[in-house]
């Protein structure tokens, strides 16, 4: 199977095999098997046509191969997985880039490339009238974002209650906690929602599963049994280098856009240093022990290929 093999040529492409591996051991549902068969069908497809997109270092882009031309462009397989069992009592809180940020606020491309920290502290939601949360300079029909709860980052950085900026410590402390690998280089902003967005949200809201996670090697779907509150974990990045920190991070689920005047503070968290994830070690970690070879021929049995 061409698809299967492109993937099981490469580190980035195991990484791929891993995460629908795991996809398939957390398809509870026929309705969610269903989505997840089409999908793999699609990306069949996709690889019989054309081969799957290469950056120009020959490395596989999983964005230009996958989500861009099956997940974003087909909303369908989007917010599939446990939406009726999620706890929803939290102050929720999501973490954009510089450019994202002055696009909610209207200054994208007419105001300094730097963020000062005060403006970022003084934002009201007055200055977010009319966007919405999920769309970004590169993708303007974006309708989802990511989130995460605001109680668990005051509790890895106690900082987060002040105004900013953070120590590039702290910042890094808060990127590996919640497996944010693409932040670095350019600052990071924290949105804290009001007290009851999440509650009030009418729109999709599920913990994420593989369309919504793909595009990010260290996405990891971790055993649904081993979280009753139905909210996925961010994989931990200082896990990958150092064992014994604990695997799973920040709580996380996916929305569909929402207002963004329900963001009830902003906070300058500065510019982390690059992440230096090394994907044979996130692979190890998906892996957990199996065999070369294993989530292949877990998806080439799924699949009847």
């Amino acid at each position: 199977m061409v698809f299967v093999n492109e993937l099981n040529g490469c580190t980035r492409g195991q990484i791929v095999l891993a995460q629908i591996a795991r996809a398939i051991a957390e398809a509870n549902t026929p309705e969610l098997k269903e989505k997840l068969s089409a999908f793999l069908e699609q990306c069949r497809d996709m690889a019989l046509a054309s081969r799957l997109a290469r950056t120009p270092d020959g490395a596989l882009d999983i964005k230009k191969s996958l989500v861009a031309p099956i997940i974003f462009a087909e909303p369908r397989f989007w917010f599939f997985a446990d939406k009726g069992t999620l706890e929803r009592p939290h102050r929720l809180a999501t973490v954009v880039e510089a450019p994202t940020f002055q696009f909610l606020t209207g200054t994208y491309g007419s105001a300094p490339s730097k963020l000062d920290p005060d403006d970022v502290a003084n934002t009201t939601s007055q200055d977010f009238a009319g966007a919405q949360i999920g769309p970004t300079p590169a993708a303007r029909q974006r309708a989802i974002f990511w989130a995460t709860r605001f109680d668990d980052l005051s509790r890895i950085v106690p900082e987060v209650n002040g105004r900013g900026p953070l120590s590039p410590e702290k910042v890094k402390a808060l990127r590996d906690h919640l497996g944010l690998s693409h932040l670095g280089g350019r600052d990071a902003v924290l949105l804290v929602f009001d007290a009851n967005a999440a509650e009030d949200h009418n729109g999709e809201i599920c913990r994420p599963y593989l369309f919504d996670g793909i595009d990010n090697p260290c996405f990891h779907l971790f055993a649904r049994t081993a979280h009753p509150d139905g909210w996925n974990r961010a994989l931990n990045l200082a896990h990958l280098d150092d064992p014994t920190v604990p695997a799973e991070g920040g709580p996380e689920i996916v929305l569909s856009s929402m207002a963004a005047t329900r963001v009830e503070r902003c906070l300058l968290l500065g510019k982390p240093p690059a992440a230096s994830v090394d994907e044979r070690s996130i692979l190890a970690f998906m892996s957990n022990g199996a065999l070369p070879g294993t989530a292949s021929a877990t998806v080439r049995q799924y699949m009847g290929w």
